[in-house]
């Protein structure tokens, strides 16, 4: 079993950067549940998470997720800062670099939850 800290590496590091959304079924919980500052980003199952890692990807192809730090909070709760670069390139006008924190609840060995914010110093092109 991955620990809490090695599950959110894995969502960041492989999920969105590599593209594997086949480890969404072994790392989050079924009824996982990803809530966002933007109400367009929101997920309520791990079929809609994919949708939207997808389509995230798909208006940011070059999307990058840099994790500047993790605190892992009695094995049940990571805090992860992190950062991606944005170039105006797809979908998206955004350039510059977004910064944000999510908050992750880890239950039975998964990610039960995430609570996510993000500002940015990114402009439309």
């Amino acid at each position: 079993m991955k620990s809490a800290e090695e599950l959110v590496r894995t969502f960041c590091d492989t999920v969105v950067n590599d593209r594997r959304l086949d480890l969404i079924d072994e790392i989050f919980a079924s009824d996982c549940c990803l809530h966002h500052n933007m109400a367009t980003l929101r997920a309520g199952s791990r079929e809609e998470l994919k949708q939207l890692v997808v389509r995230l990807c798909s208006d940011l192809p070059r999307l990058h997720v840099t994790l500047d730090r993790l605190v892992v909070n009695r094995g049940q709760e990571v805090d992860a800062i992190w950062r991606i670069q944005t170039d105006g390139a797809g979908e998206s006008s955004l350039t510059g670099e977004i910064m944000g924190a999510t908050v992750f609840l880890i239950e039975d060995g998964r990610i039960r939850g995430a609570w996510a914010d993000w500002r940015g110093s990114s402009s439309a092109a």
